[in-house]
């Protein structure tokens, strides 16, 4: 008789919530903070169609947060916009020939 041992292939999958992978979901929720923040400190008693301002802005930046970024992410791969801001925070090489002595880690792994 064969021993057999289940594989779970979902290991390197990116989990997903509310149809976002994790580090999107993580700006978004950022954003809103901070939207809620700087409306409570500068219009916390402003009504906008008669509710209070920090929630009709916050209710907006979660919309218009989450549509520009699955507009923004519409055919790219997993992970890109983590890889996007990795690759703009990182070190400039302008020469092939050179040694960059910053990088602490292997660029290609």
């Amino acid at each position: 008789m064969l021993n057999t041992t289940k594989v779970y292939r979902t290991l390197g999958k990116m989990p997903m919530y509310l149809g976002m992978e994790i580090p999107d979901l993580t700006a978004v929720i950022g954003l809103f903070v901070v939207a809620i923040v700087v409306t409570m400190l500068f219009f916390h008693r402003t009504l906008i169609f008669g509710f209070p301002a920090p929630l009709v802005v916050g209710i907006a930046t979660i919309l218009l947060s989450y549509g520009s970024l699955s507009a923004f992410k519409y055919g790219k791969p997993k992970g890109y916009l983590r890889d996007l801001l990795a690759s703009i925070g990182s070190p400039r090489s302008y020469t092939a020939t050179a040694r960059d002595r910053v990088l602490t880690r292997p660029y290609i792994k």
